[in-house]
């Protein structure tokens, strides 16, 4: 078995058609592999740089309603695929519960923030059951196997199955309907791949913004020799977020030729703000990104270079 999880590739639209894939929500949470054996428990979040482990909630006892729910799980072992999600009152998935939440270590203050942002680990996968590898197993075999395994158990209040439907239009639709975050199509005779697989593909209900670029980040390794992202600003004058993915060779070396070249101005932003030391400078073109949600402060969240907008005025 691997350490790693399995991803998707990115869809269009033409996903809603194929017969040969079904939908689930895609939930906005924190992603998790819960692995039980009879004398242990790991809870693992996913290292985004490299898809390997990262922290081991169960060590941090900071989930502590769904460490209850998978310690009364009437089996020897078993390995889920897990999205740990807040919902709030209107039903929808938000982040910023399941990053409260995965941050939170003191005792006293998980208990206070369990009460603000209960958890609810929403299994979509399972990987292994009772020593049983079910990584070669089709799709539409495991989703059966975890649903009939999770529903011989009837007290389970932190640990849910997410449903998969056929008519993705429909699910489509309804998630762009509540502000969801898009849809996953998978397809029904795909196997568990610990890697990026188009057997798995995510739409997102993504939007487009105009943005204002006051600065460039440095760019690091592999981006050494460009800049690392551009810092964007709001036209009230707020932080707005960094964009660094959605450049292609070529424009990352018009983009670093223009930003390297056109005169610095005081930093509008404090460094802590933008998470790293950047340089700002007067640029003369606003960039179009695509992103998921803007925060309550007003910062864009997943954002992807799209092209130059247009000249400030």
């Amino acid at each position: 078995m691997s350490s790693k999880f399995m991803l998707a590739h990115r869809g269009d639209l033409g996903v809603l058609d194929a017969e040969n894939m079904v939908g689930e929500p895609k939930l906005d949470g924190t992603r998790c592999h819960i692995i039980k054996t009879a004398t242990s428990l790991e809870m693992w979040s996913r290292n985004s740089k490299d898809n390997t482990y990262r922290v081991n909630y169960a060590e941090l006892h900071n989930l502590p309603e769904v460490e209850h729910d998978i310690k009364n799980l009437n089996c020897t072992s078993v390995w889920l695929d897990v999205e740990l999600v807040w919902f709030n009152k209107y039903g929808r998935s938000i982040m910023l519960g399941s990053q409260v939440r995965c941050g939170t270590k003191n005792r006293s203050a998980v208990l206070e923030k369990m009460r603000i942002y209960p958890i609810t680990a929403m299994a979509f996968d399972m990987i292994e059951i009772n020593g049983e590898d079910l990584t070669k197993e089709p799709f539409i075999v495991r989703k059966a196997m975890l649903k009939g395994f999770l529903s011989q158990h009837k007290k389970l209040d932190s640990l849910r199955y997410v449903e998969y439907v056929f008519n993705k239009w429909d699910l489509w639709e309804h998630m762009l309907s509540i502000g969801g975050e898009g849809i996953m199509a998978k397809t029904l005779m795909g196997i568990y791949e610990f890697c990026r697989s188009r057997s798995w593909l995510k739409l997102k209900n993504e939007r487009i913004a105009v943005k204002q670029v006051v600065g460039y980040t440095l760019g690091e390794g592999a981006r050494a020799p460009y800049f690392g992202s551009l810092v964007l600003m709001n036209e009230d004058g707020s932080y707005s977020g960094n964009v660094g993915s959605g450049f292609d060779t070529e424009e990352l070396e018009w983009w670093t030729k223009q930003l390297t070249s056109v005169p610095h101005m005081e930093k509008p932003f404090p460094y802590r703000q933008v998470g790293d030391k950047y340089v700002a400078v007067k640029f003369p073109f606003q960039v179009k990104v695509r992103y998921y949600e803007q925060t309550a402060n007003g910062v864009l969240r997943f954002p992807v270079y799209v092209g130059i907008a247009s000249k400030s005025s």
